[in-house]
């Protein structure tokens, strides 16, 4: 067991562990191999209080396909300010449509993913908001989570991209999912219910260590 500071690195049990978000099957298959040849390069992140993941769900998928029943991890206070929340944003990526900004095929496309949603929307306070240059589509739903869900399910097959939200730079169209916090974060995992794959984006301002775990 190690101390930096207020943040502990220890080992964990995996079946104590709550994810928050959903994996990636092909990020998991890549990851596996990886630790196989290398071994598990770095900790995952988790709330000390409540063991949900904050930092490394495929690692911990990973090492449970593997059979293993422990895994490195850094336990820290989510509620601190070491740790901020912010979101993916989904923006049209030109490379695999091939056409220009004011393009007809674009506006096929925004309009296939409303139709896909329109008739499971609520009522709410939870907003996404669709952008384009040519008009502005205000998306609500009373659950923040089944929006998130609608959202990534509605978006299938279509050439849509995920950006960190400090990165995106005013590309359009661009659809910008419902803001979160660190308490609806805990609760849904406490539920026992996931996000989809890259919904929340954490930026953890400490050194996360190097530990070298091996998989006999």
């Amino acid at each position: 067991m190690t101390y930096i500071g207020k943040i502990e690195l220890k080992m964990v049990k995996i079946e104590k562990l709550k994810p928050h978000e959903d994996v990636l099957p092909h990020l998991v298959d890549k990851l596996i191999e990886d630790v196989k040849r290398r071994g598990l390069l770095h900790p995952v992140v988790v709330d000390k209080s409540t063991y949900v993941i904050i930092d490394g769900h495929h690692r911990v998928e990973a090492l449970k396909r593997l059979g293993l029943e422990k895994i490195p991890a850094l336990l820290v206070d989510y509620k601190s300010s070491i740790i901020s929340l912010r979101r993916w944003y989904y923006v049209l990526d030109y490379d695999l449509i091939k056409c220009e900004p004011w393009s007809n095929v674009i506006e096929d496309v925004l309009c296939t993913f409303l139709r896909r949603i329109v008739r499971k929307l609520k009522p709410g306070l939870y907003e996404a908001v669709l952008k384009h240059w040519k008009h502005l589509t205000r998306i609500y739903h009373d659950d923040v989570l089944e929006l998130y869900w609608l959202i990534h399910l509605g978006l299938r097959d279509l050439p849509f991209k995920k950006v960190p939200e400090d990165q995106y730079r005013e590309t359009m169209p661009v659809l910008v999912p419902p803001e979160l916090n660190k308490g609806i974060v805990i609760s849904v995992a406490l539920r026992n219910k996931i996000f989809p794959p890259k919904t929340t984006r954490h930026i953890i301002c400490v050194p996360i260590p190097e530990v070298r775990y091996r998989v006999s």
